[in-house]
């Protein structure tokens, strides 16, 4: 499945809208992306990496108890990867890590650093709002994050091995393989905007993890799509509270400016 920042607003968008910008209004206590060119292919899974026995865990928040993989081997293919696609494109890409993702990038070192720490600060804020144990597996190996210096290296990427149109989207994430008895996969893709500057990136990166983290707790893949979006927006001000004003004035606008759908279907 694809997900792009850039998108049309779809019939129940409005309610949506209206839904963040009261949650924007409101303390953060409880935490938003599917385009409508979405796609339910599958697509540069990790091969023959063989489960380990089984172990059966109590699930945290009804999530589905997953088989046991070697960890380890699953980050030395997502490198291997990740090298070899940058060795077809002809990109230098530095690798930089931390608990959660395996970050990918022509940036340099201290924009390398300043990603993780903007991923790691966003991830355990989103566990807290979500109420999610800190230790629970979300997916396997790492999270992949490619973030290339341009808008035209990463269109070539998109295109070669993602099968994506970047268009004027900022990024995107990829549910790689989300099956019962495989690994669990995603990787999010963007670049630095030299019109939107860090805080641009920043939003984008939280925005796409979002989608990342909740499309793989739980039975989450269910969400609507206004939740979903709810969800990475809300994140997005939750970890910039100085974002809070001024996407709450967008949303309302947006939000009344075409009547919006009932919510009562979800009941």
């Amino acid at each position: 499945m694809k997900y792009s920042t850039s998108r049309k607003v779809v019939p129940a968008a409005a309610m949506a809208l209206l839904l963040a910008a009261a949650l924007f209004a409101a303390p953060a206590a409880v935490a938003t992306l599917r385009p409508a060119s979405a796609s339910a292919q599958s697509i540069v899974r990790v091969e023959e990496v063989r489960p380990a026995d089984i172990e059966a865990r109590p699930a945290n928040g009804g999530a589905a108890t997953l088989p046991q993989f070697d960890q380890q081997e699953i980050i030395q293919r997502q490198r291997a990867r990740m090298q070899a696609i940058a060795g077809n494109l002809r990109l230098r890409l530095f690798t930089a890590e931390s608990k959660n993702y395996l970050l990918f990038s022509d940036l340099d070192s201290r924009m390398r650093t300043a990603i993780l720490v903007w991923l790691e600060d966003f991830h355990s804020k989103l566990l807290d709002s979500l109420d999610i144990d800190a230790e629970q597996r979300l997916w396997d190996g790492k999270c992949l994050v490619i973030v290339l210096a341009n808008h035209e290296d990463l269109a070539r990427y998109a295109q070669a091995f993602d099968q994506h149109e970047l268009g004027r989207s900022r990024g995107y994430f990829v549910l790689e393989a989300r099956m019962s008895d495989g690994p669990r996969l995603v990787h999010i893709a963007t670049y630095q905007s030299e019109r939107d500057g860090n805080r641009g990136l920043r939003e984008v990166l939280v925005h796409e993890a979002c989608h990342a983290v909740v499309e793989l707790y739980g039975q989450s893949g269910q969400l609507p799509l206004w939740l979903h979006e709810g969800l990475a927006e809300f994140m997005v001000v939750t970890v910039d509270p100085t974002q809070r004003a001024v996407r709450q004035q967008r949303a309302y606008a947006r939000a009344t400016a075409s009547p919006y759908s009932s919510i009562s279907p979800l009941f």
